[in-house]
């Protein structure tokens, strides 16, 4: 019990320090809505306490429905504009907005992507929460504590289609259909193009490229 009551502490110093963070970098008090707010997830003493017991169900484009857990580390809240902001913490090196957008674009980074989605679904659209009903998820971002700094996407802008195209939507976007997208629809087509390669035994190279040497040297990694 100690242990636990530790835990839940700590966190709230965390929610704290962040609180205190956003209102000097933007002149502005962003609350701390939740910390480890988890869904789908086996009850954790370091989970927020309002975290879900049961999955987020993803909808994709294709009508495949697929059940998603997680546990986001922070959700801001910005009263004034009704809007919810998604973080998740790094232990790494920051990643430039530029590679992260890239990567959330040509489906290689999904976890901002999906929770997004998942907090739209749970606590906006949702009834469990009534407080946040008519809000939205402005944006998402990397945290990286070590080295202070942040890399975030705005959620609710439309982005240009990703390239190269999750399959079967070649020719969609040939007909203009697929010129734009907002980010909740380049997740869930995302979603949907790699879960239907897992069920058909598919797995893709990740990195297409190695990373450590060039040209047609021998490659070990």
């Amino acid at each position: 019990a100690e242990t636990a009551k530790t835990i839940a502490m700590n966190r709230i110093e965390v929610a704290r320090n962040a609180e205190k963070e956003k209102q000097r970098d933007f002149g502005v008090a962003h609350k701390v809505a939740f910390a480890e707010l988890s869904f789908g997830r086996t009850k954790d003493p370091e989970s927020d306490p309002h975290s879900l017991p049961d999955p987020w169900e993803g909808e994709c484009p294709s009508g495949r429905k697929v059940l998603v857990t997680g546990q986001v580390d922070r959700i801001d809240w910005d009263e004034e504009r009704s809007a919810l902001a998604v973080r998740d913490y790094k232990s790494g090196k920051r990643k430039s907005k530029k590679k992260l957008l890239l990567e959330m674009r040509e489906g290689r980074h999904l976890q901002l992507l999906l929770y997004a989605c998942a907090i739209e679904d749970v606590l906006v659209n949702g009834t469990r929460f009534p407080a946040f009903a008519n809000h939205k998820v402005s944006d998402v971002a990397l945290e990286f504590p070590k080295v202070t700094g942040s890399s975030g996407v705005d959620f609710s802008e439309e982005v240009a289609v990703a390239e190269p195209l999750p399959e079967g939507a070649e020719e969609e976007a040939e007909n203009g259909g697929l010129s734009t997208q907002t980010w909740r629809e380049v997740g869930l087509t995302w979603l949907d193009y790699h879960t239907a390669a897992i069920e058909d035994g598919r797995f893709d190279l990740m990195p297409q490229k190695c990373p450590l040497v060039s040209g047609d040297a021998y490659c070990d990694f």
